[in-house]
């Protein structure tokens, strides 16, 4: 299945997700390693993080799913920041060819007291 987003194919859906080194636990690692300690609201539970894996593995157009820029709150705007500086992905393949591919990734917030 294929969305077409600023004249630029981008998957939705593909044969092979974009891998981060060794899978989700290390796509963690990452964030618990390079989010820098910011205020978070009590009722501030959960992160939805919309990104795209270019064809050579590069994160681009970070995002919160379904929130415009201006209501990001400290803590989503730091995991954009984070998100920003992650290594290279495995691109998603589809039909054997490397492609962009939307992707989201749920992050639930942890408070400790």
């Amino acid at each position: 299945m294929m969305i077409v987003e600023n004249k630029k194919n981008i998957y939705y859906e593909v044969d092979k997700p974009p891998v981060y080194k060794d899978g989700i636990s290390d796509v963690l690692t990452f964030f618990a390693r390079n989010v820098k300690p910011v205020p978070i609201s009590l009722s501030q539970n959960r992160i939805d993080l919309q990104f795209i894996v270019s064809s050579d593995g590069k994160v681009y157009s970070g995002g919160i799913y379904n929130k415009k820029e201006l209501d990001y709150s400290p803590v989503e705007k730091e995991y954009l920041r984070a998100l920003s500086t992650m290594p290279r992905w495995e691109a998603g393949k589809c039909g054997g060819k490397k492609v962009d591919v939307k992707m989201r990734l749920p992050i639930l917030l942890e408070l400790n007291m």
